[in-house]
């Protein structure tokens, strides 16, 4: 994995795994940036997207469990087992 630099700031842009450069994470700005960059390339867009996608999985998954959480006791029990 490599690390790209933004000169100016000296934040992260994005990365590079396996020979294919995506987002550093996947915030609008983050998104943006890269997207509008020169030279992105029709597999690294792909790669964004699934990328994305995942992440919303995860985020479907840790609501689902919270929402287990508050069906089985009505507590916030479920809060503390995804924050863990």
């Amino acid at each position: 994995m490599t690390l790209i630099i933004c000169e100016t700031t000296g934040n992260p842009l994005y990365e590079t795994t396996e020979g294919v450069n995506h987002p550093v994470d996947y915030t609008f700005d983050s998104v943006n940036n890269f997207v509008h960059a020169p030279n992105v390339h029709f597999e690294e867009l792909q790669y964004c997207c699934l990328g994305m996608a995942t992440e919303i999985d995860k985020l479907n998954a840790r609501l689902q469990k919270i929402r287990d959480g508050y069906d089985r006791d009505g507590s916030v029990g479920g809060l503390s087992q995804i924050m863990d």
